[in-house]
């Protein structure tokens, strides 16, 4: 999914899971663009992980007690963070 900021930038959201939890994972580098300390030098309140060629910040939340808000809100703030992270490592919006 990608999600608008409303101020033109986006952010692309990962969704999946399976019957016990829900993970979203949110691209904000490719490997190879950035040195992994810097990394985590401003990662934040999130996970860190790699899908395929890409950093992604990450959450994950158990199904069993999971409702709208649970959802939401982690969901905001992690698009908000990784575009946040793109901007502090300098680069740019290509997530």
């Amino acid at each position: 999914m990608t999600f608008g900021d409303g101020n033109g930038r986006t952010q692309i959201v990962f969704v999946g899971g399976d019957d016990t939890v829900v993970s979203i994972k949110s691209p904000f580098a490719r490997i190879g663009e950035v040195q992994p300390g810097k990394i985590f030098d401003n990662a934040g309140i999130f996970g860190v992980t790699v899908v395929g060629d890409l950093y992604c910040l990450t959450h994950t939340m158990l199904t069993e007690t999971l409702d709208s808000i649970e959802l939401d809100v982690p969901l905001a703030l992690l698009t908000s963070e990784a575009d946040q992270l793109e901007k502090t490592l300098g680069l740019g919006d290509k997530f």
